[in-house]
């Protein structure tokens, strides 16, 4: 039987730290939370990555308690061990030379391109740390405008990387596409968050949501209402937790816990 609601949780930056980890001294109150709104709602993890890096950075009891993932913005859906591609072929061809171009380019703060099936990820940060991908994005921006190809893709980035996404393709539509739930219900922090937080039927900021997010938001007359303000989310509604990162997730699920009743 189809649940009433399906949750979409971003994995940098919201589940993940600053470090990329679930923080032991949470990581047991966000099973809890989990596992506690799982009879109300279905659950996604909605990402930029693939699938093996959310089973490596999440480890497969974490990730075991969603029920499927939209991974790389929304291009590739999972309910299990396999990534089912949702961009058409000639598309891809299409991102692929895209993605030999920037390989050719002396782009500045790209620490690596990560392995993807339908997209294209400049990563500028490691665990370790790096520099903004804000700064790269400008640069990412101008050489897809130079190939004449601004109407096919979509630059956007994450707090961790610059994401080159076929157009029509994002979080909101992956997610759209993965559960058949009547509402949809996000959890997310940056720029390549915003169709998912903009579109679904109500959505939650980490109190670290990145500044372009909130801006892209705010010129798009969307209003972002503290949590601790809001009684029983109505559609559109978007509010702001008052922690950050993981602690967030943890204090949105709860409050939807209470309210989804």
């Amino acid at each position: 039987m189809t649940r009433n609601f399906a949750v979409g949780i971003d994995l940098h930056g919201t589940l993940l730290d600053e470090n990329w980890q679930v923080p032991d001294r949470l990581a047991e109150d966000l099973h809890t939370a989990l596992r506690a709104i799982h009879p109300a709602c279905e659950l996604f993890l909605c990402t930029g990555n693939d699938l093996t890096f959310v089973h490596e950075h999440l480890g497969r009891d974490l990730s075991g308690l969603f029920d499927g993932f939209v991974l790389e913005t929304g291009c590739v859906v999972s309910r299990g061990a396999e990534e089912e591609v949702l961009v058409p072929r000639e598309r891809i061809s299409l991102l692929r030379e895209v993605e030999h171009h920037l390989r050719d380019q002396a782009l500045t703060g790209v620490r690596y391109f990560a392995r993807r099936l339908a997209t294209i990820s400049l990563f500028t940060k490691t665990e370790l740390g790096g520099p903004d991908p804000a700064g790269l994005y400008p640069q990412v921006l101008r050489e897809i405008e130079g190939m004449g190809y601004a109407e096919e893709v979509m630059v956007t980035h994450s707090d961790v990387a610059v994401d080159i996404i076929p157009s029509g393709f994002n979080k909101y539509t992956g997610l759209r596409q993965a559960s058949e739930a009547p509402s949809l219900i996000g959890i997310a922090d940056s720029l390549n968050d915003l169709h998912l937080i903009a579109n679904a039927d109500r959505a939650f900021l980490p109190a670290n949501a990145s500044p372009a997010l909130l801006t892209e938001l705010s010129e798009g007359g969307r209003q972002v209402k503290p949590l601790e303000e809001c009684g029983r989310p109505s559609s559109g509604t978007i509010a702001i937790a008052e922690f950050h990162h993981t602690e967030a997730v943890i204090e949105i699920l709860q409050f939807l816990r209470y309210h989804l009743q």
